[in-house]
């Protein structure tokens, strides 16, 4: 069964922004993404970049946490740190998807599928970097 607050989460308008290398640098539990996400909740993810907190910036990292410790499927963490993201910071029109006509500022990793991304725990290979629309590395 759901827990009451989670309930309550999942059916407003309010995204939860998962913070997994919180969870672990404080050794502390992992946010209970799978239940937000199955409850019908709206959940973003994030690296968290704080020192206090959180001393580490990879995203795909964060990804990797994600879909071990909070339950979200590969697809399910793209979404929650790209458009859901987005969607949080208020950039949603402008930011968070690939769609024609949108801005493009992308990172491209060397990875065989979005699950080998995600799963694969670690740092993948860059392949590229574009910002607006540009290859800048």
């Amino acid at each position: 069964p759901v827990d009451a607050r989670l309930r309550d989460l999942a059916r407003s308008d309010v995204a939860a922004v998962l913070l997994p290398l919180s969870s672990l640098f404080l050794r502390r539990p992992f946010a209970p993404g799978r239940a937000l996400i199955d409850a019908g909740g709206i959940v973003a993810l994030a690296s968290d970049f704080n020192p206090g907190s959180s001393y580490g910036e990879s995203l795909p990292l964060a990804m990797s946490l994600a879909t071990i410790g909070c339950g979200l499927r590969a697809s399910e963490a793209l979404v929650a740190c790209t458009a859901n993201a987005a969607w949080v910071l208020g950039v949603d029109d402008t930011a968070g998807r690939i769609a024609v006509g949108m801005p493009c500022d992308l990172a491209v990793f060397e990875q065989p599928s979005l699950e080998h991304l995600s799963y694969h725990v670690g740092s993948p290979r860059l392949a590229g970097v574009f910002l607006s629309g540009h290859q800048v590395a």
